[in-house]
């Protein structure tokens, strides 16, 4: 099976584990632990998203998503300004079932390194009832989902806890465990005051979804749709998938050169060799949504063709 096989693969087994016996018993001693540690507050938009657990991860659109994105989300996600207001257009996939190539990793509210491995969302709008200004909102619901198979930093810190955790989710037969699950406003993304009760006080699982979306919006990522192998839609049919779509791989693009990078004229810039222009981000003014939004510059190198390229060192380097 090909990497981004397993994404498909993925779809038709959370859905399995949805339908299966043990589901409703699993979510609801996640929602009593999650009240425990942080209260009814917080345990009510898990709850939420939980609800519809089904309809999110059945419309979702698989999506794989390579080494080489990940690494592209991660440097760019060291830049991105998160107090950007959010709006719809933001996202590039409104439904979405993604799975990493590699799990990403990011700190609990405890310090401790945590992985997750795929997250599943779909865009919804919530009735001005449920809402404190009774206003229409849009909103995303939202699961992450760990593997059951793998270690990190929680689990070295809370060892005994750990092993009956993944014993019972083994045993109710579930290779991903959901880690996270949140009903969230897109007006509360980028204010620090709601974001930080979500488990990771940064949010660095929000801001991966916010730049991941932005990113494959923009040319400098190759978007490719990829048939699976008759066996695996197969299966994801009769685990409830009735329409088979394609699975969405996400690649970066080459690097390409631009050569000269001045004006032939007296008095222009002149350079003594090529080089990288690192990739960063760029604000720019969106008169069809009244708003300035960051956009990603690709890395390039730039200077003549003739001239020696010299890299300058740099403390993080794109493996292409």
């Amino acid at each position: 099976m090909e990497g981004w096989e397993q994404a498909l693969e993925l779809q038709a087994q959370l859905l399995r584990q949805i339908d299966g016996p043990n589901w409703v018993e699993a979510v609801g001693t996640w929602l009593a632990n999650r009240e425990d540690s942080y209260g009814r507050q917080a345990m009510l938009p898990s709850a939420a998203a939980f609800q519809v657990a089904r309809e999110i991860v059945a419309n979702g659109n698989p999506i794989f998503i390579t080494e080489e994105m990940m690494d592209l989300t991660l440097s760019a996600m060291e830049t991105f300004d998160p107090k950007e207001r959010v709006i719809p257009e933001d996202f590039f996939f409104t439904d979405a079932v993604v799975l990493l190539e590699r799990p990403l990793v990011v700190e609990d509210s405890e310090g401790h390194a945590t992985k997750w491995h795929a997250v599943t969302w779909r865009f919804t709008w919530l009735p001005p009832e449920a809402d404190p200004d009774g206003i229409e909102q849009p909103a995303l619901e939202i699961i992450i989902w760990w593997d059951v198979t793998d270690t990190d930093g929680w689990d070295d810190a809370h060892p005994e806890i750990s092993e009956r955790a993944k014993l019972i989710w083994s045993q109710w037969g579930m290779r991903y465990a959901p880690m996270h699950a949140t009903l969230v406003p897109l007006d509360y993304m980028h204010q620090d005051r709601h974001m930080s009760q979500e488990g990771d006080p940064e949010a660095r699982w929000l801001t991966f979804v916010r730049v991941l979306n932005r990113l494959m919006e923009m040319k400098i990522v190759l978007k490719s749709p990829m048939r699976p192998q008759r066996g695996i839609r197969r299966g994801a049919q009769r685990a409830g998938l009735t329409e088979i779509k394609d699975v969405i791989v996400c690649e970066l693009r080459r690097a390409r050169p631009r050569g000269y990078e001045w004006p032939e004229t007296e008095g222009g810039t002149h350079y003594t060799h090529r080089f990288r222009v690192v990739g960063h981000w760029r604000r720019q003014w969106y008169p069809s949504e009244g708003r300035h939004k960051q956009i990603r510059i690709e890395s390039y190198i730039k200077g003549p063709d003739d001239k020696p390229f010299i890299d300058k060192k740099r403390a993080w380097v794109w493996d292409r």
